[in-house]
């Protein structure tokens, strides 16, 4: 089953075959675990938010079309579960933080100072507005092309390139301020 892909894999569960799906969420939980904590999602919301996505996908597997790439469409329910529940918040909540570690070796040293790095990423992240926080991670963090994130956004590619740069920009300064 590892060698078929995704969207193989996705027009089985079409067909009803569900069993498939927990293939689907072995591959992907943990992206889009990523996302939502990259979005400001605090810790436990993100957990029952990839269950949502995947209950979602389960849901309206028959909407699914043959031929449309699965992470887009995966990522497109992600994103509007985001947002209808910071419509209902009103407000994004802050990730929960790696916790504190002691460290006794150069390794573990290292280790710490990029953990630190990792923190002060995470603030700057909080920092920016929630458009640009999504934008970074959709493209950086779980790797989508410009040309798949203006399929899930709606936005256009050039306007998600000049977005792009002055979100990361914004972040750079933020990140560099406090760093």
């Amino acid at each position: 089953m590892n060698s078929l892909s995704d969207e193989e894999i996705m027009l089985e569960v079409k067909q009803g075959n569900i069993e498939l799906l927990s293939f689907l969420f072995r591959r992907h939980h943990k992206h889009l675990f990523n996302f939502f904590m990259q979005t400001g999602t605090e810790y436990h919301q993100s957990e029952d938010f990839v269950q949502q996505v995947f209950l979602r996908i389960l849901n309206y597997r028959k909407s699914y079309r043959e031929g449309a790439q699965f992470k887009k469409w995966m990522f497109t329910i992600a994103r509007n579960l985001v947002k209808r529940d910071y419509e209902k918040q009103k407000h994004m909540k802050s990730a929960e933080l790696p916790r504190k570690l002691i460290y006794n070796t150069a390794e573990e040293e290292e280790a710490r100072v990029k953990e630190e790095q990792i923190k002060e990423l995470y603030k700057a992240l909080e920092s920016i507005p929630a458009a640009d926080r999504e934008l970074i991670s959709l493209s950086r963090f779980q790797g989508l092309k410009y040309e798949a994130i203006s399929e899930i956004t709606g936005i256009s590619v050039s306007a998600i390139k000049v977005r792009m740069h002055r979100a990361l920009k914004k972040l750079r300064e933020y990140y560099m301020k406090n760093a």
